[in-house]
């Protein structure tokens, strides 16, 4: 049973996206929206405003940072860009073969053309 399981496991592929949230607790899933299958697009690129209505006040980015931490993404670096924190999150995510070649091959369509 051990040897079977791990063997699946072996069938995943480990990766990283990223987000950031900017003052007002708007994301930016900086393109992984579009890269991701849709199968998990709907479980991981989540629409924080549309779900919980935000008043964008300051304490926004806060609750979303929150939210966001709740669903397990980690914070990795606090900034500020024109007087403006903003925050960058990562989250791991495991891709089964078939979701694993649909993400590699929308990433090298997005590759910049000279």
């Amino acid at each position: 049973m051990t040897f079977l399981s791990s063997l699946a496991f072996s069938q995943m592929y480990k990766t990283m996206i990223y987000s950031t949230i900017n003052v007002v607790g708007d994301v930016d899933y900086l393109g992984f929206d579009k890269l991701l299958p849709d199968s998990l697009n709907n479980k991981i690129i989540v629409n924080y405003d549309k779900i919980y209505k935000i008043n964008k006040a300051k304490s926004a980015k806060n609750f979303v940072l929150a939210q966001m931490i709740l669903n397990d993404w980690k914070l990795v670096s606090a900034a500020e860009d024109d007087n403006a924190p903003f925050y960058t999150l990562s989250k791991k995510i495991f891709l089964d073969d078939a979701a694993y070649k649909l993400y590699v091959d929308k990433l090298n369509n997005e590759v910049p053309k000279r």
